[in-house]
Formats: C-alpha cells, structure tokens, sequence
C-alpha cells in the first residue's frame, strides 16, 4: 500500500543518517545510483575489495535496526487490525 512505501522510504532515510559519510555514499551509489563496486572504488578512493566488504558491514549493521522496526511494524499493524498475533 502507499502507506507502507511511505513508512518505508522514512525508515531508509533515518537508517541512511545513522551511517558515517564514507559508509552512506556507498549505499547510495550502489543502490540507489546502480554502480558496480568498481566504479563506487573509484569514486570514493577504495579497491573493489574494500567497498565489497565495507558494503557488507554496512549492510550487517543496517539489518539490526530494520528487524527491531519491522518487528515493532508487525506488532502494531497486528494491534490495530485486531489480531493480537506477535
């Protein structure tokens, strides 16, 4: 629903600001601007190697706070639908 895109597209965003500068271009030229991990090396002054496992920390750390949020979604839209379901 437009709503959830909505509350998704703020969650990116306040995840996106929690990053360090370096961290956030990152995930932006990756996945938002579609460049290859080479190109992002180039742009940001890495080797291939080191935006592939940075962009695997990021992600790794991104992941915690998106469960915690998608958890407390799920238990919310459960309260207010009625269905008491954790």
């Amino acid at each position: 629903s437009h709503e959830i895109m909505v509350i998704n597209r703020i969650m990116v965003k306040q995840l996106l600001e929690t990053l360090e500068d370096t961290d956030r271009k990152i995930i932006i030229l990756r996945y938002f601007q579609n460049k290859t991990q080479s190109e992002i090396a180039n742009i940001v002054g890495m080797t291939q190697v080191q935006v592939s496992r940075t962009e695997k920390k990021i992600l790794e750390k991104l992941k915690k706070p998106l469960y915690k949020r998608q958890k407390l979604c799920y238990i919310n839209v459960s309260l207010n639908s009625n269905n008491y379901h954790y």
